[in-house]
């Protein structure tokens, strides 16, 4: 370990029994006390009783009048204030929700003692003690509002700021296991991985920062009481996350026996068909999903000892349509061109139009067809918890909680490309123990103490297709005798088949240690926190193209068995850059993190509070227990160093956090404003990218024939041509001279309170500096290297040799991005009132950047974001895939009134409530791509991100609308055209080597709109118990969302696709009916 850290991690260990750790899980109720004059009270007895399970917390108003209960339980409380020579006042309808400080001050009057006032009134929803800007999730709205998959990750969105990532729709690449499964967020334009969820005050996702399950729900929708979602301005109790912090607390045991049975069904007999299957004429997909479990809360030892268990389970089967290219008759029977022998057996991998269940969609004449088939999907999944808490008698003492819960998934996605290798298996185990003990040692000073321990086991791309690759039709199919599958065979403007890579399992271990105090001083609530975590990741990787991808550049070529590349794993032994290649595809990493913070709220008047806070993070350098870690120093280095992947950037990370709220009068408006710098560090989750290709435990070779000359042959080149091979190896690596990504937010909140109403408008702000970003170096040099060209003038040749010789692919993931935010948010909520409660949360915002996340296809974004323009930049530059410029989420919850009959009329009219959420969003914006392009690959060899030219005058955002035509592809001319007309070789505005002018996703794709909306029933059996009825539509107007359109729009050899513009897939579901049956009691 370094030096420093060593230091470090002993200065934290001597601190740690002083420090404090936030109260994430938990709230506060503070206040003033007072006379009827104003005038401060001090010594004043405050008792605070949780009325679901008879706890009691008891403090003294200080020097100050004012006093503070920290880390409470959420739920619903009580405040008792009592003074001899005035009336003691009891103060009900205190409900406290996770994160919140409820401010609730006392004016007490003369008189007796023994005299009582109970005063039932609501807390006031304004914020008036800190900057932060959060919006909760409450109890009401995780049970009622119509969620599809029952995935808590939807109610997320109901915050202003944060909004639906654009994933691909492609199956089994749309949750992957390493990038994080399920919806993923963009939370005032940061990436998706980095959001932090915490469950019950511990981190419960896994290496990608996502807690969805392989069935790509965030599971516990029975189990869940309540979350806050917290966008900017943390205070320095917070972890420093440049994202969003999802904080759940499950439910607890009361004193009252309670709990939950249900059902929920459905199936494809009232659902709509989606757009693409009647487009393409094919049969609605069956559909059948049932979600089941039941809840019980009840008290082990009553006002002392309770207990809270839960069971869900999910079971599913569900088909999509899908289209692919595949190859027709002609080719088969030699109509263009003589067939190779060679190639003949791999043919029958593509069906026929009509073969396999598909249906032919369009003949293209060149031997190419699009056709539509169905995927099938099966799903399960299983989550449990338990939860323990028990009150000591004495406050010393104080309360225990223990927590445990499981989740396992398991999906298969089968492709109706039966040798498609996107016929994977994805699997799912989460495990998260945590123990918190909170200890009140005297009237100011709280102790809180939390251990957790998550265990997550995601599993992706395990190869489930029905063809035996050994065996087919009597031919053995694989590229190497030392895989089990076939690799992939890519032909351009065709559909690849086979399994380019064998299966990941990412598994990641967190151990967590906190420890903290709270402590009030006359105007001062400081708050003291330290943490210890400690990273065990047991991963097994891929080697990119581990079994093998062979390139051919047309039909033609393919079928004269010639193709333009092949990437394939070295076997061991080989000699590759003076090392022998010991395949080894097994890490075990670790990594510890370091935390302490400091945070003062000071009431500098009743109606300004200040919040200072700093906090201090430092990670060590990722290790692996056989020291099996390694890295080159910069794109030019032809040696491999073993030892750390990069210089530690950690040391200096000190973020400040400060903040005010200005709350004058009655605390029914207020001004916040915070800023604060937080940090990004590289995690083992970054360094998984860099294991595929990390010497020399995983190494693959690469050989190129840019004439596609017949030099590489086909399919046995791994046996007869090793030699090829091993001139140039791949290779990824990690900058050595590292930095960590430094985010700065500020933000300006005004909120009003008029009755049950509360209105807030929010700025928003951000700026980020050394985002990591991932690029594809070892491009050709062009003419004058290496001095500095200016980007579009640039003119790369093979002839002038790769940057780096010694070095195939060579792929480097860099702290060179930059990001900028701007977001005006409009959030109208209205609190549970005479049976309506209502929220709708408005964004309008721009964010530019970079590129969307650190890594490639792992996120499973709408488009991939590796490029070739390490050198250039300026090229990546542009809106981010978050940039969607308005958001509108409005969610409510409806009780019908209840009419005064009694008896059966009463029981059918009485019991209805309405619920619903309506989204409309803007399109994401996406590029166009022109990197296909056969001439421009012999030339650039490294061309990701490659997009075409603009047309002189062109429009480079030319939407039609049309999902036959959704952009004018005559704006547009391939890369290789300098004119305004899709040119040829030999006409005199063609040229190879250039970059194309257009720029990064200036395209704006489909808007977003959409309409779920639920009828309940409430059957009442006894008092205390009832039977629910519920009947749930999804996209109840059965709107067609639609995704991005074709974005390549130029084929291989630099003709227009006629494909091009086209839009064949949708978001979301067509309109979906879903009924459930409960039993609460």
């Amino acid at each position: 370990m370094d030096s420093r850290i060593a230091g470090i991690a002993v200065f934290f260990a001597l601190a740690f029994s002083l420090v404090g750790f936030a109260q994430l899980s938990t709230g506060t109720i503070s206040g003033t006390v007072t006379d009827q004059s104003g005038a401060v009270i001090p010594g004043a007895a405050i008792t605070i009783k949780d009325l679901d399970t008879g706890a009691l917390r008891k403090v003294v108003a200080n020097e100050a009048g004012r006093y503070s209960a920290d880390a409470l339980p959420v739920g619903n409380y009580e405040v008792t204030v009592s003074l001899t020579g005035f009336q003691s006042i009891v103060r009900s309808g205190i409900e406290l929700t996770v994160g919140r400080n409820a401010v609730v001050d006392i004016a007490l009057s003369l008189g007796n003692v023994t005299d009582t006032i109970t005063v039932a009134e609501a807390v006031s929803q304004i914020e008036t003690t800190t900057a932060t800007v959060a919006n909760l999730i409450d109890e009401r709205k995780v049970l009622d509002i119509p969620l599809n998959n029952r995935d808590l990750t939807q109610l997320a969105y109901f915050t202003p700021g944060v909004l639906r990532v654009p994933l691909t729709i492609t199956q089994g690449n749309t949750n992957t296991a390493v990038g994080g499964f399920g919806d993923k967020l963009s939370v005032n334009g940061a990436r998706s991985q980095q959001n932090l969820y915490l469950l019950n005050g511990i981190p419960n996702s896994d290496a990608s920062g996502n807690a969805q399950a392989a069935t790509g729900a965030y599971s516990g929708a029975e189990t869940i009481k309540e979350f806050q979602v917290i966008t900017n301005s943390y205070s320095a109790e917070y972890p420093s996350v440049a994202g969003a912090i999802l904080s759940a607390v499950t439910k607890s045991g009361t004193n009252a026996v309670h709990g939950t049975l249900f059902e929920f069904l459905r199936n494809d007999k009232l659902d709509a068909a989606k757009w693409e299957t009647n487009a393409f004429g094919t049969p609605k997909p069956a559909f059948k999903r049932n979600q089941f479990g039941g809840s019980v809360g009840a008290p082990i030892v009553k006002d002392h000892t309770f207990l809270f268990a839960s069971y869900e389970g999910l079971r599913e089967r569900q088909g999509t349509t899908t289209t692919f290219t595949t190859i027709t008759a002609g080719p088969r029977t030699g109509a263009f061109g003589p067939v190779s022998p060679l190639v003949a057996p791999y043919l029958s991998l593509w069906p026929l139009p009509g073969e396999d269940g598909t249906r032919l969609v369009t003949d293209f004449g060149d031997g190419r067809a699009l056709v539509a088939g169905t995927n099938q999907r099966p799903v399960s999944d299983d989550y449990a918890s338990l939860k323990l808490d028990h009150q000591f008698k004495g406050q010393k003492k104080g309360m225990l909680a223990f927590y445990y819960n499981r989740d396992e998934g398991k999906v298969d996605n089968i492709n109706a490309l039966k040798a498609s290798g996107n016929s994977v298996g994805q699997r799912s185990r989460t495990e998260l123990m945590s123990v918190q003990h909170t200890s009140i040692l005297s009237a100011s000073l709280l102790n809180e103490f939390i251990f957790g321990y998550t265990k997550t086991k995601p599993e992706g791309a395990i190869p489930i297709g029905p063809i035996n690759y050994k065996n087919f039709n009597g031919v053995d199919l694989r590229f190497s005798p030392d895989r089990e599958q076939m690799g992939s065979l890519s032909i351009s403007n065709i559909t690849a088949v086979g399994y380019v890579d064998d299966s990941t399992s990412p598994g990641h271990n967190s151990l967590i240690f906190k420890d903290g105090v709270s402590l009030t001083r006359q105007k001062h609530a400081i708050k003291l926190g330290g943490q210890f975590q400690r990273s065990m990741d047991h991963i097994k990787t891929i080697t990119t193209q581990g079994n093998g991808l062979y390139n051919f550049t047309s039909l033609q070529n393919f079928l004269a068995a010639k193709p333009m590349s092949l990437t394939i794993n070295l076997p061991n032994g080989a000699p590759v850059l003076g090392m022998k290649v010991q395949q080894d595809p097994f890490y075990d990493l670790r990594q510890n993190n370091y935390a302490m913070y400091f945070q003062d709220n000071y009431t500098a008047t009743p109606s300004l509070t200040l919040n200072f806070g700093l906090r201090y993070e430092v990670s060590s350098n990722p290790t692996e227990l056989r020291n099996h870690l390694n890295s080159l120093r910069s794109v030019y280095s032809t040696q491999v160093y073993y030892g750390p992947l990069y210089e530690n950037p950690t040391l200096k990370n000190l973020s400040p956090r400060l903040g005010f709220a200005w709350s004058p009068g009655a605390h029914k408006f207020s001004v916040r404003a915070g800023a604060g710098i937080y940090y990004e560090t590289p995690s083992l989750f970054s360094t998984q990218f860099n294991l595929q290709a990390m010497f020399p435990y995983g190494v693959a070779g690469s050989v190129t024939d840019t004439a596609s000359s017949g030099l590489i042959r086909f399919p046995d080149a791994y046996t007869a041509q090793p030699q090829l091979l091993t001139v140039n190896p791949q290779a990824r690596y990690m900058q050595y001279d590292m930095k960590s990504a430094a985010i700065y937010r500020w933000s300006l909140t005004l909120e009003r309170e008029f009755g049950a109403w509360l209105v807030s408008t929010s700025y928003t702000g951000s700026r980020a500096l050394h985002l990591l970003l991932q690029f594809e170096a070892n491009t050709t040099r062009w003419d004058g290297f290496p001095n500095d060209v200016p980007t579009l003038q640039k003119n790369f040749r093979l002839a002038n040799g790769y940057i780096n010789p010694s070095f195939g692919r060579l792929t480097v993931q860099a702290p060179v991005g930059n990001s900028f935010y701007h977001g005006l948010t409009v959030n109208l909520r209205r609190r549970l009132a005479k049976g309506l409660q209502f929220q709708g949360a408005y964004t309008y915002s721009k964010a530019i950047d970079q590129g969307a996340s650190s890594v490639n296809v792992q996120d499973s974004l709408a488009q991939t974001v590796r490029t070739s323009y390490y050198f250039d930049l300026g090229m990546t530059k542009g809106r981010s895939l978050f940039d969607m410029r308005n958001n509108f989420v409005g969610n409510l919850v409806y009780d019908l009134p209840k009419s005064r009959l009694t008896g059966f009329a009463g029981g059918l009219i009485n019991g209805w409530q309405l619920s619903g959420v309506l989204t409309l969003a803007a399109g994401f914006p996406f590029s166009l791509s022109d990197a296909g392009n056969t001439a421009q690959r012999a030339e650039f060899f490294s061309q990701d991100g490659l997009r075409p030219n603009l047309v002189p005058g062109g429009n480079n955002n030319p939407i039609l609308g049309s999902p036959n035509l959704y952009y004018d592809v005559t704006q547009f001319v391939p890369s290789t055209c300098s004119g305004a007309r899709v040119c040829r070789p030999g006409d005199p505005d063609y040229r190879t080597g250039h970059y194309g002018n257009l720029g990064y996703n200036t395209l704006t794709g489909p808007g977003y709109r959409t309409f779920d909306f639920s009828i309940l029933k409430n059957i009442s059996v006894t008092e205390a118990s009832r039977f629910q009825f519920r009947t749930e539509f999804f996209n109840l107007t059965n709107h067609p969302n639609f995704f991005i359109p074709n974005a390549g729009p130029f084929l291989s050899n630099g003709t227009r696709d006629p494909q091009a513009g086209k839009i064949t897939q949708t978001r979301g579901t067509a309109r979906q009916i879903q009924f459930a049956l409960k039993y609460i009691f």
